[in-house]
């Protein structure tokens, strides 16, 4: 039997879009909560982000970091905001026993404010970025941080973020909701691709990061090779910066030409992400920063051959060649040779799939990842480092 504990965790939140790093902690707060721990978020009151926490029931306590033009507070007023509202906590008949910023950024607006009231805080880190020193010293200041991969611990401990409070727990799957299924044909049908044809899938936002432009690049000379082979992107972007809408835009102009044209298709946002993943003949995420991508771990838990560059941590998921394909960052060629290798090895594909459930099932269970986070959760409310 799992013993149920009493502990009360106050989850912070910037944005209210779902992501990687929000499906990451909502899947280990659906685990926790099982096992006693009384969650409520602090974040915007509206959006998926807010219907996913009602769909847990957790309380959503206001908290608007953004003004109506989308740009975010000066830091000293996101963080006024942020004292009024512990204040008010640890006022009231509940306080709470740890504050859980669930990003770089909200780890570091933070910071100063917990060290300031003496709250128990994790901040939790999901980016491999370079920042200020003095953001840095800010993220210093919560009790605990938590980063999703060792790599991107090392990055931020080389920044001068102390080693002592720094700790890796990798995002945690469910593996009755990713799991391998016989091929339903659902995505195929969606997007008017015949049932024969196989599928290169990759997901994730519109971003410059994410490596649209080294897919494109690749799949010219495969779709050319290939004549019924078909690319989907799911995902959106979210950015409204210029550069992001010029990015988008020339990604969907590329996708027009030539032998892609009818071929590359951009699928938007999709809710069933775990049933599309079995209808994909391979997942290609071609990342050029990745702290530790979700997607990776969604696929490989469906046993998906995956061919992914070697961003941040993904080698910590793909630890050994039978698990999937890691490609030099930026090279369409190697990728589309991989990718090529892969359309033409059913065999291969079956056993690098295998291997890869596997691996996820050793180590990133989410029960197993979600009692990691509780041990830190009762270490830091006990105000053990």
């Amino acid at each position: 039997m799992i013993p149920v504990v009493s502990l009360s965790v106050l989850l912070l939140f910037e944005y209210p879009t779902v992501n990687g790093g929000e499906n990451s902690l909502l899947s280990m707060t659906e685990e926790l909560s099982r096992r006693g721990v009384e969650f409520q978020a602090a974040g915007p009151a509206d959006g998926p982000l807010a219907d996913r926490l009602r769909q847990q029931d957790i309380p959503i306590l206001p908290l608007e970091l953004f003004d109506s033009t989308g740009s975010r507070y000066e830091l000293e007023e996101c963080r006024r905001r942020i004292k009024t509202l512990l204040t008010n906590s640890l006022s009231s008949n509940s306080p709470v026993d740890v504050v859980h910023s669930n990003s770089l950024a909200m780890s570091r607006i933070v910071g100063p404010v917990v060290h300031q009231l003496g709250v128990p805080s994790i901040g939790h880190i999901r980016d491999i970025i370079n920042i200020s020193r003095r953001a840095t010293m800010d993220i210093d200041l919560n009790r605990r941080v938590l980063a999703v991969s060792q790599a991107t611990k090392e990055h931020h401990c080389l920044a001068g973020i102390s080693r002592d409070k720094s700790f890796v727990l990798y995002n945690g799957i469910d593996l009755e909701t990713f799991q391998p299924r016989p091929i339903s044909y659902q995505l195929h049908r969606s997007l008017h691709i015949p049932d024969a044809s196989p599928i290169v899938l990759s997901i994730g936002q519109i971003i410059l990061r994410k490596g649209l432009d080294t897919l494109l690049s690749a799949a010219a000379p495969l779709a050319l090779k290939n004549p019924n082979v078909h690319f989907v992107h799911v995902g959106a972007r979210y950015s409204v910066k210029d550069e992001a809408i010029q990015h988008e835009a020339e990604l969907k102009r590329l996708s027009n030409e030539g032998e892609l044209a009818g071929r590359f298709h951009f699928a938007g946002t999709r809710d069933d992400v775990p049933q599309i993943l079995n209808d994909a003949t391979i997942l290609v995420h071609t990342a050029k920063q990745e702290p530790l991508g979700r997607v990776l771990l969604e696929a490989a838990a469906c046993g998906i051959p995956i061919v992914a560059t070697s961003a941040g941590g993904t080698r910590e998921i793909l630890s050994a060649a039978e698990c999937g394909t890691v490609v030099a960052i930026g090279d369409a060629d190697e990728l589309s040779r991989e990718i090529e290798i892969l359309l033409n090895d059913k065999e291969r594909r079956l056993s690098i799939g295998s291997a890869a459930r596997k691996a996820i099932e050793e180590r990133f269970d989410v029960k197993l990842r979600a009692t990691e986070l509780l041990h830190h959760y009762e270490s830091v409310a006990n105000r053990c480092c």
